[in-house]
């Protein structure tokens, strides 16, 4: 009723209001002007025509994408029948038509309404810009600490509520944790990267904090090397060696350690490595334990011959199905072996000896 109200109040003062002042003589409207309008009206008629006389199939594809579990009717015809929908619009508009025959006698005062509105709308600029300034002074403190645990803090929590809806699918068929002969090799060195993060985290010296983490590198190698990825295997390798030094030679220019005294600046810090952790694991999990439709390895074995023309499956993969993956490891690989290498020549100048020249 108050919609119908406004768009009659709208209508009849714009075209049937009080004649404009005769000092202003407006131009006819060109056209250009009314060419759009007519034009885009036409158009969403003839579109309305035509989907009421589409295929009906398109409305099954969509209808199956969605899952829709009944039958959808649709179409477009002038008279759907006393309905409750046209009961509804037939109250709405004579309440819109009493609305606007009471008005001229009522004319209710709105400048109280117009003030409120505007004392509103200044109370919650004045809220939003409080909010703001808080906001602020916490996510833009200028402390890299800060702005390093926010990011974490996020992620955990994105990760976190991905992971846990595809934990809870139905479709889910679980895991199998069972310790057998086979896993025993990698539960070693699940155990010795727990150690190797444990270390990292409570040393007080960086380069056993350093040499923890390459022990977490090559446990990640050593994975790849028992699920059948020797090439990711060699690349963690190279890229762990890497990082592990550059990682060192960081460490011997930075200033001594100096120990946090506040205590809530290491319990959040705990806390937020704990929730990332525990987000990581269950969506690692989740994804091992989600249903597969298709087998990758027996999607690879069958078209390995027959599309990529080849007979080593290894190959294949390598240089066909994942060329740009290839591609991007010897990308890795090249520029971890430049970087050595600068490394290296940039050590031996260090202890070259100095000589003086004469002038």
């Amino acid at each position: 009723g108050i919609f119908g109200l406004l768009a009659l109040m709208l209508t009849v003062r714009l075209f049937a209001g009080r004649a404009p002042d005769p000092d202003i003589h407006p131009h006819p409207v060109p056209l250009s002007m009314s060419l759009p309008p007519l034009i885009l009206g036409v158009a969403g008629f003839l579109m309305i025509l035509l989907a009421s006389a589409g295929p009906q199939q398109w409305v099954q594809e969509v209808q199956a994408s969605l899952g829709h579990p009944r039958e959808l009717k649709y179409g477009w015809q002038a008279w759907y029948g006393v309905d409750a929908a046209l009961g509804v619009s037939v109250v709405a508009w004579a309440l819109a038509l009493g609305l606007f025959a009471l008005w001229p006698r009522w004319k209710p005062d709105t400048s109280r309404w117009t003030t409120a509105a505007t004392d509103t709308a200044h109370n919650l600029g004045r809220a939003v810009l409080s909010v703001g300034e808080r906001v602020t002074r916490v996510t833009q403190s200028g402390s890299l600490t800060n702005y390093v645990a926010l990011t974490w803090a996020t992620v955990a929590g994105v990760v976190g509520v991905v992971a846990w809806r595809l934990f809870a699918q139905p479709q889910n068929p679980g895991l199998n944790l069972t310790i057998t002969a086979k896993s025993a090799p990698e539960v070693l060195v699940l155990i010795v990267m727990v150690v190797g993060a444990g270390v990292a985290a409570i040393t007080q010296r960086r380069l056993f904090a350093a040499l923890s983490i390459g022990a977490l590198g090559l446990g990640v190698a050593v994975f790849f090397l028992l699920h059948g990825a020797p090439d990711l295997a060699m690349t963690q390798i190279v890229v762990d060696t890497l990082t592990v030094l550059l990682i060192v030679l960081v460490f011997f220019r930075l200033p001594r350690l100096v120990r946090q005294t506040q205590v809530w600046r290491k319990s959040r810090d705990v806390i937020i490595s704990l929730g990332v952790g525990a987000a990581m694991t269950v969506f690692t999990l989740a994804a091992m334990g989600s249903d597969r439709p298709v087998d990758t390895a027996q999607w690879v074995a069958e078209r390995t011959y027959t599309e990529a023309y080849g007979r080593n499956i290894v190959n294949v993969i390598l240089v066909d199905f994942r060329g740009i993956d290839t591609m991007g490891e010897i990308a890795v690989l090249g520029i971890a072996a430049f970087g050595v290498t600068a490394l290296l020549r940039l050590r031996n100048r260090e202890n070259l000896p100095t000589t003086e020249v004469a002038e």
